[in-house]
């Protein structure tokens, strides 16, 4: 009689609890202490490197069945996406678990999370737009809405709207309260946009997959410049205050004015130009090519000063006069920004993902079984 209370005991308890994880309500976790065994980096390869890790996480995913996908440094997290659509806030500074949740769209691929206010962050989820308090990973309420398109980029926040492309041949700028509606959109009867839009002063910047390039005022969206490109645009671009840089499956990478769409120059590089640069200030422009590896041009000229480092496919960061950089063998190049030549290697264990370009003296690798490091240089400039 006790056993078959204490079963229908669970039974009700197990049907309580399930439809708050299905809703993707935040779980609390255990803080989780830092690991200094079975390091991404071995104590050899850190010296020879001259890294270190700051912290190491392990999450505990099968990488068979629960992948890590995606990890997105923002404000004092790190946030990493899994192929199951779990989304996970780490703390950045203790590398200790904060929160996890489950999205509603468990296995699909989500965007990158984005700041939306304060202690909120965006993420677009399986269509849906989700605001998530940060420090808790729960959706606030009244703060999601299923779009009326599938959206083809990660979305941008700023001058008051939400900026996200579509795949159904526009991009549109949305109202940043909810329920969402079109401030304006720029319609491109079809074309599909996947390159992430940028904002450059006032102006809003974005490319799509027939190579079309706008500027449009980011308020309304009147006026403007458009430019034809000579190939696909698939890849998001750089930009620093004045110009942005787009790689174009042509095979050139443009420099463009973002005032006036000016074309200040184009260079021709090997290899499949589907990949996002980095910008160095005003003076360099990283650009990583696929089949190639890293070229750096001159951004004023487009003269290209060197390269390739072989291999390259993303600029981890750039730390005073030295570029780290992952590559497709799942190796840390290190290299000096002014020659490009490679002084050190360090070769992760596993198959890693590494997350976008940062700034500061910290850069973040994961491995796709589930541990996620902080690495830093042991001598910071």
């Amino acid at each position: 009689m006790i056993r078959t209370f204490c079963k229908n005991l669970l039974s009700i308890i197990s049907i309580l609890v399930l439809p708050l994880w299905i809703m993707g309500i935040s779980t609390p976790l255990e803080a989780q202490t830092p690991i200094q065994f079975q390091q991404i980096l071995t104590p050899d390869q850190s010296a020879a490197a001259g890294l270190h890790e700051i912290w190491q996480l392990p999450l505990v995913v099968d990488p068979n069945q629960n992948r890590i996908i995606a990890i997105t440094p923002l404000d004092d997290a790190v946030y990493v996406l899994t192929s199951e659509g779990f989304l996970i806030n780490i703390d950045k500074n203790a590398g200790t678990t904060r929160w996890r949740i489950q999205l509603p769209s468990a296995g699909v691929i989500t965007s990158r999370p984005v700041d939306f206010a304060t202690n909120e962050i965006l993420i677009v989820s399986q269509g849906q737009v989700l605001i998530l308090d940060s420090r808790t990973g729960k959706v606030v309420p009244g703060q999601s809405q299923t779009l009326s398109f599938a959206p083809g980029t990660n979305p941008l926040v700023g001058d008051g709207h939400i900026f996200i492309g579509g795949l159904n041949d526009s991009m549109y700028a949305l109202s940043n309260d909810f329920p969402l509606y079109n401030i304006w959109f720029q319609l491109a009867t079809g074309d599909s946009f996947t390159s992430d839009p940028v904002l450059v002063e006032d102006m809003l910047i974005f490319g799509s997959r027939s190579g079309m390039l706008w500027g449009k005022p980011a308020e309304d969206g009147q006026g403007g410049w458009g430019r034809q490109l000579g190939g696909a645009i698939i890849a998001s671009p750089a930009a620093t205050d004045e110009n942005v840089y787009y790689p174009c499956m042509d095979g050139k990478v443009y420099a463009v004015e973002a005032a006036s769409g000016i074309v200040s120059w184009a260079t021709r590089l090997p290899g499949d130009l589907n990949l996002r640069p980095a910008a160095v200030d005003d003076n360099q422009v990283l650009v990583p090519t696929g089949g190639e590896g890293l070229f750096c041009l001159d951004a004023e000229s487009g003269i290209i000063t060197w390269g390739p480092v072989e291999h390259v496919d993303k600029v981890l960061a750039v730390i005073g006069s030295t570029v780290y950089a992952g590559t497709t063998d799942n190796d840390i190049k290190i290299i000096n920004l002014k020659s490009g030549t490679v002084t050190a290697t360090a070769a992760l264990n596993g198959t890693m993902v590494f997350a976008p370009e940062t700034s500061g003296n910290v850069f973040y690798v994961a491995s796709e079984d589930g541990r996620v490091a902080a690495l830093t240089p042991n001598n910071i400039p």
